[in-house]
């Protein structure tokens, strides 16, 4: 049962509270005076603030059709209500009060609307997804001559039928009139008579969209089960399952097949995402069988045994280093070599030391580590059947186990790799360097910044080789694999570790001050970290990209696309975050690539905020190539650089505040993105709880660039300090939703469709 409320005052009701709940009675309706409630049931949710009337939408069906729970401290006042009649008395008391319940009405209807839309544009999407790779999966069995049975509801999949009684139209011009001044709504609707027959209309309509919203969820979560279930008879098992068969008899599937399977895990993800973002519902989806088959797709390998002991496991540790060179099959007087080396640091009485012969033998260990790296790769690669020892080699850096106490090799053994999916693809090091092999995922950049078809033209460019060798090393797996191991991960394993002088790429004990267990980095806690940060700075993943439609005749429109990088782990233990790349291809929807450690006692949140500040700075370079620095072309780097440059001729900055940031270039080396970045982490940690560390310049282009979510924003508009470095946020982002509101005027007065880009830009800026 829902709260026993005290009518006709104000209640104060604790955050999680439910005030009424579903098939509930109505007994009184609710005026929201303060704070935000959600509003919910089976496949639907939003979230109503001040100013709206709770339960009124369900006067003329007699009980609640949803619940109604306090998602912060709320205050309410309600009126005893059990008819639409009773409304009367209310608008009859007070005459601002109809213009409230149509007002509060229309903005319900919104969110709605938004809500039916985001579901039904995913329905839509996700049949004619599984059409096409169903149609995929049959054409590729044929070819291989792999019999197959008829997947029969992919057979017969239809396409979501909207209600017949759903006026959408309607719909539409309540959402429009959403956005009436709130006076003069209240000016126009204090006629009873015209108040309630608009009443009448919006619950219906209301009604209808709820239960659009239920159908529509329950299409999605049916046919997502036909895409991936826990049993087998879903598209996707069935084409991991022909891959795997067509390889075992090295016939080799198409690389569009093997492409599938990719983005069948993305459009789960995404639906998955979705689905708990517009109905508040969970899909519990059983990723494990997912991830396993995954795996197997795009290294070759089978998952490893399971029920071994840990005692068996720190068992098989034993003499590991021979285990490792067996797998190698490196020349003898390399190994040799590498041995003595070994031998030599382990006799150092101070491993950190940082004298001249500590140094030479750590970079001697160094430069052949990484020749054995690839060697024991390569051969595990094409050898499923590696020994434990490799995957710990591989994936953590493990080499030797005598470098380790015995408690922390049982810590280590009993490490469970996490396959849970989030926002960023998190990736091992040995699974990165499969998929660069593979040919599935680019090679990086060099710490020159240039990428691996760069670094080929530079060859040609000075003829080492010609262009006939340039082609073929495109193409060269082997050639991929050098330059990604050379120029991404050698280089960066000693800056990601952060101990310059005394790095070595393998783990001893002294890699770790805290327990192993503790230390270990796992998708789960990199993606609950870059979550909470969203939460602060929310538009930090998203890009403007021109879009063009000539069937439509939209020449060049501004969309806004959320791009999450890939989290690379190294096979170390460290305590830096690297931002290595902000883009992956030429395309402004390429994938960054963000580095982490394996093990790390740092804060996961404290490194991103750092790496997301830098991630910031370089986008914006990268999407306004030479303009980045030129002030007449607006841009966060731009204003930043003008900013640094002319400071001492600010007169909005104080000589206290000159001092200061002359200070803060000094300490970052005249390095004008470090400077923002130190800016940034302020601007996260301090001043997104209302601690004030920034001048008034950098906090409005903090303001306009890397915007606060909406409920801090809220919560801080109190202080004149904020509220004035929003402004101009606020215009131009208001400036946006015009632009894109005269775009969609425009389609529908022509009888056009509206590209989903357009309607979901549109909504990213009313919503943000």
């Amino acid at each position: 049962m829902g709260l026993s409320l005290n009518m006709n005052v104000m209640n104060q009701i604790v955050k999680g509270v439910s005030i009424y709940e579903e098939q509930e009675p109505i007994e009184s309706v609710c005026l929201v005076l303060k704070g935000r409630v959600l509003v919910h049931r089976d496949g639907m949710q939003t979230i109503l603030g001040s100013g709206n009337f709770l339960g009124i939408c369900d006067l003329y069906s007699g009980s609640n059709s949803v619940s109604y729970t306090a998602f912060d401290n709320v205050v309410v006042y309600p009126f005893p209500v059990k008819s639409p009649e009773d409304v009367q008395n209310i608008i009859k008391a007070n005459k601002e009060y109809g213009g409230l319940m149509v007002a509060s009405l229309s903005r319900y209807i919104r969110d709605l609307c938004v809500n039916v839309t985001a579901l039904s544009n995913e329905a839509d999407n996700l049949c004619t997804f599984l059409r096409n790779y169903y149609d995929l999966y049959k054409t590729e069995a044929n070819n291989t001559k792999y019999m197959i049975v008829p997947f029969e509801e992919l057979e017969t999949l239809r396409m979501y039928e909207k209600s017949e009684l759903l006026d959408m139209r309607k719909a539409e011009f309540y959402s429009e009139c959403a956005s009436i001044a709130i006076e003069v709504q209240k000016a126009y609707y204090q006629n009873e008579t015209v108040c309630l027959y608009y009443i009448e209309e919006q619950t219906e309509l209301a009604r209808q969209l709820i239960l659009e919203c239920s159908e529509i969820a329950g299409y999605l979560s049916t046919n997502l089960k036909r895409l991936y279930d826990t049993g087998e008879n879903c598209l996707f098992k069935r084409t991991a399952k022909l891959i795997i068969d067509i390889n075992a008899k090295k016939m080799n599937a198409s690389r569009e097949l093997v492409d599938s399977v990719d983005r069948m895990v993305e459009k789960i993800n995404h639906i998955d995402m979705l689905f708990e973002k517009r109905t508040g519902q969970q899909l519990h989806i059983d990723r494990d069988p997912l991830e396993n088959l995954y795996y197997m797709i795009i290294s070759g390998e089978t998952p490893a045994e399971v029920g071994v002991s840990v005692k068996q496991k720190i068992a098989s540790l034993q003499n590991a280093l021979d285990t490792i060179f067996s797998i190698a099959n490196i020349e003898k007087d390399v190994e040799n070599e590498f041995r003595k080396l070994l031998q030599e640091y382990k006799k150092l009485s101070d491993k950190m030391a940082t004298d001249d012969a500590s140094r030479r033998l750590r970079k001697e260990l160094s430069r052949i580590y990484y020749s054995i790296y690839k060697a024991v790769f390569l051969n595990a690669y094409n050898k499923p059947d590696c020994p434990f020892v490799i995957d710990l080699f591989l994936k953590y850096g493990f080499l030797d186990e005598t470098l380790l106490r015995e408690e922390q090799l049982e810590e280590l053994v009993e490490l469970e790799e996490d396959t849970t999916a989030g926002l960023c693809s998190v990736y091992n090091m040995k699974q990165w360097l499969t998929l660069i092999y593979t040919g599935k995922k680019l090679p990086s950049k060099s710490e020159f910044d240039l990428d691996y078809e760069e670094y080929i033209r530079s060859l040609r460019k000075t003829n080492e080789i010609t262009e006939e060798e340039g082609i073929k090393r495109l193409n060269d797996k082997m050639a991929r694999l050098d330059y990604e191991i050379q120029n991404m991960f050698q280089y960066n394993n000693r800056l990601v570790n952060g101990q310059i002088l005394s790095f070595v790429p393998f783990l001893q004990e002294s890699s770790f001050i805290a327990g192993i267990k503790k230390a270990f980095v796992t998708s789960k806690k990199i993606n609950e970290a870059i979550e909470e940060l969203k939460k602060i700075d929310y538009s930090v993943f998203y890009r403007e990209e021109f879009y063009d439609n000539a069937e439509i005749n939209i020449k060049r429109e501004y969309v806004v696309k959320e791009v999450f990088p890939d989290i690379i782990l190294f096979p170390n233990s460290g305590e830096n975050g690297v931002m290595w790349q902000d883009l992956s291809g030429r395309k402004r929807d390429s994938k960054g690539r963000f580095l982490l450690p394996s093990f790390t006692v740092k804060n996961l949140q404290e490194l991103f905020i750092k790496i997301l500040g830098r991630y910031r700075w370089e986008l914006c370079r990268t999407i306004q190539g030479t303009a980045w620095n030129n002030i007449k072309y607006k841009s966060l780097t731009s204003e930043y650089m003008d900013y640094i440059q002319f400071y001492r001729k600010n007169r909005e900055l104080s000589e206290d505040r000159k001092e200061k940031l002359k200070a803060q270039i000094q300490k970052s080396r005249n390095n004008s993105k470090e400077v923002f970045v130190s800016d940034y982490e302020a601007w996260v940690r301090n001043e997104s709880q209302g601690a004030i560390r920034l001048s008034k310049v950098t906090r409005e282009m903090l303001a306009t660039y890397c915007p606060f979510a909406r409920d801090i924003r809220e919560n801080l508009k109190g202080q004149p300090m904020f509220a004035e470095a929003m402004n101009r946020y606020n215009q131009e982002k208001a400036a946006k939703i015009r632009t894109l509101e005269l775009c969609v005027h425009a389609l529908e007065k022509d009888g056009k469709n509206i590209p989903e880009e357009i309607v979901n830009t549109l909504q990213y800026y009313k919503e943000a």
